[in-house]
């Protein structure tokens, strides 16, 4: 961690402003220091102005409060990213996730 905190003040003297700085902090608060709320609000930011930004998304899927998150991540992250490992690895677990999460919704009719 300390050369990460290397490179994010590097990051920061050259480039204050820019997208992968928000992304550094986002991981680094997220796995860092342990902070999901912080690490998620930078991560978001970061796919926010930068959509097809694939490193972000997969690290919101760690970031994820809960399984409802976690399968909506997935989900951007897919469409975007089609044959990432990641989705692919996964892919079984969210179709389970997702059947699941439709079994404990309440009826709508």
């Amino acid at each position: 961690w300390e050369e990460f905190a290397r490179v994010i003040a590097k990051v920061e003297e050259m480039k204050p402003d820019s997208n992968g700085l928000r992304f550094l902090k986002g991981v680094a608060a997220l796995k860092r220091d342990g902070d999901r709320a912080r690490g998620a609000e930078l991560l978001r930011a970061a796919v926010a102005e930068d959509p097809r930004f694939i490193r972000a998304w997969t690290h919101l899927l760690d970031a994820a409060n809960g399984p409802e998150e976690l399968l909506t991540v997935y989900k951007a992250l897919r469409a975007r990213a089609p044959v990432h490992q990641i989705v692919v690895l996964a892919k079984d677990l969210m179709g389970m996730l997702e059947r699941e999460l439709e079994q404990k919704r309440p009826d709508q009719g």
